[in-house]
């Protein structure tokens, strides 16, 4: 089973001063850019990538949210747009032992894809693959007792889904 703690980076002080240069460019872009500009998320979203190779996932995480509401804004609640957010997100809720949020990140990127019910690109297979494996790994710690809800609840989002896929699949043949 894979650690839950990601390690963080050895070079701490190089990494810091890139992510103040990060921080001031962002600063300086929101002054001349619309307050939910795409290009925005994307600053944010490498702001936060610095901050969570810092460990510091809190800012991490208060970045790319920051980064998914411009998104969602600019390009709507299912664009696939905010897709590596969401993932990144799910990584720094996990850092934190936050594995309800983890999971509802990786939850929101099955919804993305439709629940998995149209055709499965490789990222929505890989995507929704990541959504299941958190919840069986969750589920079978022995240190996540209180993770029931989240097991069953991604178990009936995998049975949908590989119904629908049956489904598809004899609706083509």
């Amino acid at each position: 089973m894979p650690a839950f703690e990601e390690s963080c980076a050895r070079d701490r002080d190089a990494l810091r001063a890139l992510a103040e240069d990060a921080r001031e460019q962002l600063l300086d872009a929101a002054s001349r850019e619309d307050a939910y500009s795409p290009a925005l998320a994307d600053q944010r979203g490498e702001l936060g990538l610095l901050y969570a190779k810092l460990c510091n996932h809190p800012a991490a995480l208060d970045e790319y949210r920051k980064a998914l509401h411009a998104i969602r804004v600019s390009d709507g609640l299912l664009s696939k747009s905010q897709l590596p957010y969401l993932r990144a997100l799910a990584e720094s809720y996990r850092a934190i032992g936050d594995f309800e949020s983890a999971q509802k990140s990786l939850q929101q990127a099955f919804r993305i894809h439709g629940f998995g019910r149209e055709e499965l690109s490789e990222q929505a297979l890989a995507d929704s693959l990541a959504y299941f494996q958190l919840a069986r790994e969750l589920y079978t710690h022995p240190s996540r007792q209180g993770t029931t809800f989240l097991f069953f609840e991604a178990y009936q989002d995998t049975r949908a889904m590989l119904d629908a896929q049956r489904a598809r699949d004899l609706a083509f043949a």
